[in-house]
């Protein structure tokens, strides 16, 4: 963190005293995290060994290389390449993701980006010539939420990356029932045609990176891998913050 931003944040912080969102707790004036330093120490970040395909932590103890796949990738066919999160979907990131959903906290996007960006190193190669895309979510929720998550993080992700960042590539075009409660086979089948491209020209022979606050299954990030492909994008890397180990 630069000097200036560190007095910036420090003033900021003077004037304007934060509070961790998820515990209350008063923040240092010179925080850079959203998270005070106890629920950043019960965050579990994705730094070790994954699938090489849905990005799913691994144990250390188990006797793999760089590109095992977990059973549900080596039983299911995938559209995007591979996935990638920043960390698990569980303790003060849930809450923190929850928060910055559906309490207009719109500015923890910078946060999980920066988080993303960290745990891409040494894992993706970013080229320059990739194109930051994020999971539409429908109209109606639009205007209830005043902001699409997933938009917020890409931007600034794209930010971080130097990449270019288009938030209109996918429309979403129908709003399923929840999927909460649904298998991985129903959830496929419900997300099923809720996604397309809107202009294929936008997307013929270019790479993706796909980005979504949290992977659950898998299944609405991989539909709308589905969509971009069939359009024809050379591929995509679906990029997340969370990473549900349960889902």
């Amino acid at each position: 963190m630069g000097i200036l931003r560190a007095l910036y944040l420090a003033v900021i912080n003077l004037v304007y005293p934060a509070n961790c969102p998820v515990c209350g707790a008063g923040l240092s004036p010179f925080e850079d995290s959203p998270l005070c330093p106890d629920c950043l120490r019960e965050t579990c970040f994705i730094r070790g060994r994954a699938c090489a395909g849905c990005g799913l932590p691994l144990p250390e103890a188990l006797p793999a290389g760089d590109g095992f796949l977990c059973g549900e990738c080596r039983m299911t066919r995938r559209y995007f390449f591979r996935a990638i999160s920043a960390f698990v979907y569980e303790g003060p990131v849930k809450e923190l993701i929850h928060v910055f959903k559906y309490s207009g906290r719109a500015y923890l996007a910078g946060f999980f980006a920066a988080a993303i960006a960290d745990a891409m190193k040494g894992r993706v190669e970013v080229s320059g010539e990739e194109v930051v895309v994020p999971v539409p979510i429908h109209r109606a929720r639009l205007r209830g939420r005043g902001y699409n998550q997933a938009g917020e993080i890409a931007r600034r992700l794209a930010g971080l990356l130097g990449l270019k960042v288009e938030l209109k590539v996918l429309r979403r075009l129908t709003q399923p029932a929840f999927q909460v409660g649904l298998t991985r086979s129903q959830r496929r089948e419900n997300i099923k045609g809720c996604f397309r491209v809107a202009d294929r020209r936008t997307v013929k022979n270019r790479r993706f990176f796909l980005v979504d606050d949290v992977y659950t299954t898998g299944s609405t990030l991989d539909e709308c891998s589905r969509v971009l492909l069939r359009a024809g994008a050379e591929s995509v890397i679906a990029i997340t913050a969370a990473r549900d180990i349960l889902g």
